[in-house]
């Protein structure tokens, strides 16, 4: 994070100048601690896929919604899959332990 208006005129020194112009009239530079975070957990599951639990509140946290409804899709999928074959194994054990007799006469 840039400490100074001549830091961060150095860092953008590459930018065409219309974008850079604003800083050359700039007299000061304040450090805003909302954009820094400290480093949070990941949780990876087995398949490698991440899941995040949190809310978007600001508006760059809005392109979360995107990635959170993809995943959460992706979950549903898995345990559509999942509950049906769960409920073929249920089945399948019923008629183990339940056989049918047919009676030919």
């Amino acid at each position: 994070m840039p400490g100074g208006p001549d830091e961060l005129r150095d860092m953008f020194k590459a930018f065409p100048v219309p974008q850079r112009a604003y800083l050359e009239h700039a007299s000061k530079c304040t450090k805003w601690r909302i954009a820094i975070t400290a480093k949070i957990p990941k949780w990876i599951g087995k398949s490698s896929r991440v899941i995040l639990s949190a809310m978007p509140t600001t508006s760059a946290g809005m392109l979360l919604i995107k990635p959170i409804f993809t995943i959460l899709s992706i979950v549903a999928e898995e345990l559509r899959r999942l509950i049906y074959g769960l409920r073929c194994i249920a089945l399948r054990l019923k008629a183990m332990l339940y056989p049918q007799i047919e009676i030919l006469v």
